[in-house]
């Protein structure tokens, strides 16, 4: 008898493996693209927790240090060394600082949506440290520190 095609059963075969091994891919695929978006989102904060933790710093720095502070949840009113008077924010995934006195913004950022923040103040003799707390990722929380020109 002389073949000249495929039978129905070899068909059903052939698309039963083409079926998993395209199952096994696709598994694959989709494992690699939440990494690569896993990688991408801790990048984003690691971005934001530097780069707001230069300005902040930046700007209590030019200011000779921080001379007082009282914070709130999600509000701090900040006295630099210099005399100028600070207030830093957080509505929401939004924060703002600005000086109070020229009721200039100096900084808004947004943080990431997904993270939960608060600020919270640590007093300790004369060192202040503002912290705004990543309640989800506490690596990625954000300081602000005292600067004292006299060290």
């Amino acid at each position: 008898m002389n073949k000249k095609g495929f039978t129905l059963i070899e068909i059903a075969i052939s698309i039963g493996l083409l079926s998993v091994v395209m199952i096994f891919m696709f598994r694959l695929l989709i494992n690699l693209r939440d990494s690569e978006n896993n990688i991408s989102d801790e990048t984003e904060k690691i971005l934001t927790k530097t780069t707001v933790s230069k300005v902040l710093n930046g700007y209590v720095k030019s200011g000779g240090g921080i001379s007082s502070a009282s914070c709130t949840t999600n509000k701090c009113d900040i006295v630099l060394k210099d005399n100028s008077n600070m207030e830093l924010s957080l509505s929401g995934s939004i924060l703002t600082y600005k000086d109070t006195d020229s009721d200039t913004l100096l900084l808004k950022k947004s943080l990431i949506k997904t993270d939960t923040y608060t600020l919270e103040l640590i007093n300790h003799n004369n060192l202040h440290i503002i912290k705004i707390v990543n309640s989800n990722n506490p690596e990625y929380n954000i300081e602000i520190v005292n600067y004292d020109r006299s060290e």
